[in-house]
């Protein structure tokens, strides 16, 4: 069968296409690893995820064991997980059958070429820059699309100061600094005075910028997830895209 298969080859000059796909392959997308593993545990948690989903024939089964009753001043960190749920799609067997199964093998193999090309920790990043996309654009297309501004917040927001771009940048180039000294002794101090700047980022904003909410876990949960986080998405934005 093998001698049969092999001439085949030979006949119709395969094997020189092979070696020239394989060429292409490794110089397209085998940059940074040979090992796609996120996208592979990936596509296996969301396979289960969605058999779940599908054995229990309930759209809100995974969700209901997340959301808590809208209680005022609650910290709910687990919510968290819901736009995991919502990014990756957990109710996909339940709405388009078992067929989905192929359109997730397609997406899957799509996600494990872009981690071959940039690597793991990236591949994260981009997901998680994806997930944050697709939540604010859905309270954009609102604002433009309908003129709806209730949920967006931006019709009452102040308008100050941009901030947001300084905490930013700050944390790029910050994080690029350390990363391109050798010395290590001053590669420590860039370290702590990175962790200066985010306990920094904490003081200036439980006492300037939520000084006028009361003073519970509410307000150390905005104040955590504020600048400090704006500071942090500015770090991990050095370490995916900086060099």
């Amino acid at each position: 069968m093998y001698s049969s298969i092999n001439k085949i080859a030979h006949k119709y000059n395969i094997y020189p296409f092979l070696t020239n796909l394989h060429y292409f392959f490794n110089s397209t997308f085998v940059k940074k690893t040979k090992y796609p593993i996120i996208s592979i545990v990936l596509f296996l948690i969301i396979i289960i995820l969605n058999s779940i989903q599908y054995y229990k024939n309930d759209k809100n089964y995974l969700q209901n064991k997340i959301i808590k009753s809208n209680i005022p001043n609650f910290i709910s960190l687990q919510n968290t997980i819901l736009y995991f749920y919502d990014l990756f799609g957990i109710n996909s067997f339940i709405d388009n059958g078992l067929i989905q199964i192929m359109y997730l093998i397609l997406t899957y193999v799509c996600v494990s070429l872009v981690e071959l090309n940039i690597g793991h920790s990236v591949l994260l990043f981009l997901l998680l820059i994806d997930m944050m996309y697709q939540s604010f654009w859905r309270v954009f297309q609102n604002a433009i699309c309908t003129n709806n501004l209730s949920d967006s917040g931006i019709s009452n927001s102040p308008y100050c100061c941009g901030s947001f771009v300084l905490f930013m940048t700050l944390g790029f180039v910050l994080y690029l600094i350390q990363n391109n000294i050798r010395n290590i002794y001053i590669r420590i101090f860039i370290i702590l005075v990175i962790v200066f700047v985010f306990y920094g980022c904490t003081l200036y904003d439980k006492y300037l910028t939520f000084n006028d909410r009361q003073k519970n876990q509410q307000t150390t949960c905005l104040t955590l997830t504020w600048h400090c986080t704006n500071f942090i998405f500015g770090i991990l934005c050095g370490l995916a895209l900086g060099n």
